[in-house]
């Protein structure tokens, strides 16, 4: 709990006591979470509470599972663009779980085999619940028996209960390691953050702008299949700045720890603002600048590209239900060159 431990502080506990109070898998679960480098380990006993009662709760929705009482889709794993998006991220956390187990780096394999984990799966259970859909059998089901294999070297007891529970014969323990369906593909994981964070993100600030001059009930969403011309010559800038080596790949906020870095943003800040097919639209070419820098960090230079790497129109539209559901408006997707009113041509 950061205190260095002493008896008289009440705080130390010896293995027996520690159990007792908290289970053993809760323990060593605290414990994988204490750190992996060579400074203090800190365990933290809010962590032992909260893993008890995400065990009990984990067990629970795991039998009504089993059982058939919460319903679930029976139809092809790879049907819906969710689907597809869940499957590949479980292929992603299984893969860096075991690069983290292999090293050792037990507070990491922890973060991606139980914490990151079990978030997915909640966000892919609320993704379905929101879009009036039902979780995929075969991806639920393969959830499941992932979590107990790749947990169960931090939490066996747990682990071999759940393994009993799904059906499954022998031990865990004795499970294969998890092999991936299919190799990572970086386009499902860039479509379903843009769809599942960024655009229900976006969208919920432009409603909050659009509220205060009464409420809203509709939104138009509309896709435009290439960049307007301005901003495709700043596109152009950027990658020609970070073919050379020029383009400081790093957030802002972090841009003034950073001389260098600094000194080529604002050269390239410079030689946009000389562009003079710029000037009718200077206010809004440094913070697009910054938008698509910022991608480029997190996602690689394809996210300097002219064009979305992905049929944007297609995506949207299968998820509207989604939408409508997270902005409590109904949604309209459309194409740019199709606009509902005329004023909508120049939004």
């Amino acid at each position: 709990n950061n205190e260095k431990m002493s008896k008289s502080k009440g705080n130390f506990f010896t293995m027996e006591e520690i159990i007792s109070k908290y289970s053993a898998d809760s323990a060593r679960l605290a414990m994988a979470n204490s750190g992996d480098t060579l400074e203090s380990a800190n365990m933290d006993e809010t962590v032992c509470n909260k893993a008890i009662l995400v065990f009990s709760n984990f067990l629970d929705t795991m039998k009504a599972m089993v059982e058939g009482k919460e319903p679930l889709d029976t139809g092809k794993e790879d049907a819906r663009f969710v689907d597809k998006w869940f499957a590949n991220e479980l292929n992603r956390l299984v893969l860096e779980t075991r690069k983290y187990y292999e090293g050792m780096y037990y507070r990491e394999a922890l973060r991606t085999c139980y914490f990151e984990f079990t978030s997915l799966f909640d966000t892919y259970r609320d993704i379905c619940k929101a879009a009036s859909i039902k979780p995929n059998k075969t991806l639920v089901m393969r959830y499941l028996e992932w979590q107990m294999i790749i947990l169960s070297p931090i939490c066996p007891h747990f682990c071999e209960h759940g393994w009993k529970q799904l059906g499954k014969k022998g031990f865990v323990m004795d499970a294969r390691y998890p092999e991936p369906t299919k190799p990572v593909d970086v386009s499902i994981a860039k479509q379903g953050d843009y769809m599942f964070s960024k655009v229900p993100h976006d969208f919920i600030k432009l409603l909050e702008k659009a509220s205060k001059g009464g409420s809203a009930k509709s939104a138009v969403v509309y896709v435009a299949k290439d960049f307007p011309e301005w901003k495709k010559s700043v596109l152009e800038l950027l990658r020609s700045k970070n073919a050379a080596g020029k383009l400081p790949l790093i957030a802002q906020d972090k841009m003034k720890d950073d001389k260098e870095a600094s000194e080529q943003w604002k050269a390239i800040m410079a030689d946009l603002m000389k562009d003079a097919s710029l000037k009718p639209f200077g206010k809004h070419v440094g913070p697009f600048a910054a938008f698509k820098r910022d991608e480029a960090a997190e996602f690689g230079a394809s996210a300097l590209d002219a064009s979305v790497p992905f049929d944007e129109m297609s995506l949207l539209t299968e998820n509207a239900t989604y939408l409508k559901q997270k902005l409590g408006v109904v949604v309209t997707v459309r194409s740019a060159d199709q606009p509902v009113d005329d004023k909508h041509k120049d939004a």
